[in-house]
C-alpha cells in the first residue's frame, strides 16, 4: 500500500515538473517572438519585386548571418554609382 502511494505520489510529482517546464518554455517562446521578428523585418527591402543589376562588386562583407555585397553601377547618365 505505501509503495502504490509513493509511486502516485512520484507521477502526481513529475507531471507537476512537465507542466512547469510547458509553461515556462510557451512564455520563453511567444515572449521572445517580438524580438526575433524585429530583427528579421522587411521593411526595409521590397520583398514583392525582383530586380536586376549588372556592375563590378567592389567589396564582400562575410558577417553572420548577412553578407552585404557593394558595388559599383553605371546609371542611365554613364555615372558610377
Amino acid at each position: 500500500m505505501q509503495a502504490t502511494k509513493n509511486m502516485r505520489k512520484l507521477v502526481e510529482d513529475m507531471v507537476l515538473l512537465i507542466n512547469r517546464l510547458l509553461v515556462i518554455s510557451a512564455v520563453f517562446i511567444f515572449g521572445s517572438y517580438g524580438i526575433v521578428y524585429a530583427h528579421h523585418s522587411h521593411g526595409n527591402y521590397q520583398i514583392g519585386e525582383e530586380i536586376t543589376v549588372q556592375g563590378v562588386v567592389t567589396e564582400f562583407h562575410f558577417a553572420n548571418p548577412h553578407v552585404w555585397v557593394f558595388m559599383d553601377v553605371e546609371n542611365e547618365q554613364g555615372k558610377v554609382e
